[in-house]
């Protein structure tokens, strides 16, 4: 028998990261700060995109992304079902509407085979874009997505939560990190507590 509750999360704080919150606390700056900038850049660096920026979470990073994407009310949006609610909520914040995608039974994530059956149901315009989640650290063969959203005219907003230095191969050999905004238009990262890098809450947008 269990006689203490197993966590919800376990994070691993290093004496180094004690030391760099106590010269924050210390700082000038508690918020947009000069470490605000710093993580930015050392995080855009990290997956190979262009720019980040820092948000107070991923489920505002998922909204602030739909939001620039122009979605309106009785826009169409694929979502995978596997996921947490914000990857679907962030499109119906917006007055869009959610169309849910088949797993595929072995990775978890979206299944590109039942999306492309999904998109060819429906004439070309049905939908306006794909959310595709990388599940449990487990990348998406996002260059596959990216194909067929172009067929389609999808925009793609890559839910990265769960796979910061995630990566897979392309069709030319080389690493693609997760998020790193060759693929889709726009990914996102969590850092909430559960996640690969926990900083309480917090989340990053990528492009």
């Amino acid at each position: 028998m269990i006689s203490k509750p197993i966590p919800y999360g376990r994070q691993c704080i290093t004496d180094g990261d004690i030391q760099a919150v106590i010269e924050t606390l210390k700082s000038d700056y508690l918020t947009q700060g000069p470490k605000i900038k710093e993580f930015e850049a050392a995080f855009a660096e990290y997956v190979g995109a262009k720019y980040a920026v820092a948000v107070n979470n991923a489920t505002s990073g998922l909204h602030l992304s739909a939001t620039a994407l122009d979605v309106r009310p009785g826009d169409k949006v694929i979502v995978t079902p596997m996921t947490f609610a914000a990857s679907a909520n962030c499109i119906r914040y917006c007055g869009g509407e959610v169309v849910f995608c088949d797993i595929d039974k072995d990775t978890y994530l979206m299944d590109i085979h039942k999306l492309e059956s999904l998109l060819q149901l429906s004439p070309k315009g049905t939908y306006k874009g794909i959310i595709p989640v990388d599940f449990a650290g487990y990348p998406l063969q996002m260059e596959t997505f990216r194909r067929l959203a172009d067929e389609y005219g999808l925009w793609i907003i890559e839910d990265a939560c769960h796979a910061p230095g995630g990566y897979f191969v392309d069709g030319n050999g080389q690493k693609q990190y997760c998020g790193n905004g060759s693929f889709a238009d726009v990914s996102v990262f969590s850092f909430h507590p559960v996640k690969h890098i926990a900083t309480g809450e917090g989340g990053y947008g990528d492009y």
